[in-house]
């Protein structure tokens, strides 16, 4: 399931399609990962800021979903 996610170094937002991401703390850096298999690195990711909307909510719901073979309420819905 693909989600937007947004980021920022300034002024300027970006907007990539993507199918997850995962922050390495230790090399400060932000991996996405696009749905056709490729990978983008950011670099100095505590510079920058995020957007994640209600699309990434349901593919992290989704995701555990599958992971736990059974369906998972979510508050408020």
């Amino acid at each position: 399931m693909t989600y937007i996610f947004k980021y920022s170094r300034g002024l300027l937002w970006k907007t990539e399609t993507v199918v997850g991401h995962q922050y390495h703390e230790a090399q400060d850096k932000m991996l996405i990962f696009y749905p056709d298999g490729g990978i983008r690195e950011i670099c100095n990711w505590k510079n920058c800021e995020v957007k994640l909307g209600a699309d990434w909510c349901l593919a992290l719901k989704k995701s555990m979903e599958n992971q736990a073979g059974t369906s998972i309420p979510v508050a408020g819905v």
